[in-house]
């Protein structure tokens, strides 16, 4: 008894500048009070500390905390 089937490759989405050129690696929109985190992959838990300091850093410029 075979446990597994092979099946068709994956898709994810990903994210398009303007001018529909992909967007290669993280993108920090701040929007009011929030920071939105664009295309970010799923294996992103390996930068995740790198992400929070750019998140924290984004807001403290944004919201003018420093």
């Amino acid at each position: 008894m075979q446990s597994r089937t092979s099946g068709g490759s994956g898709v994810r989405a990903q994210a398009l500048k303007p001018d529909g050129a992909l967007v290669d690696d993280f993108q920090f929109v701040p929007s009011g009070k929030g920071t939105h985190v664009l295309s970010v992959p799923s294996p992103a838990v390996t930068a995740s500390l790198m992400i929070g300091k750019t998140i924290v850093d984004t807001a403290v410029a944004s919201l003018g905390l420093a």
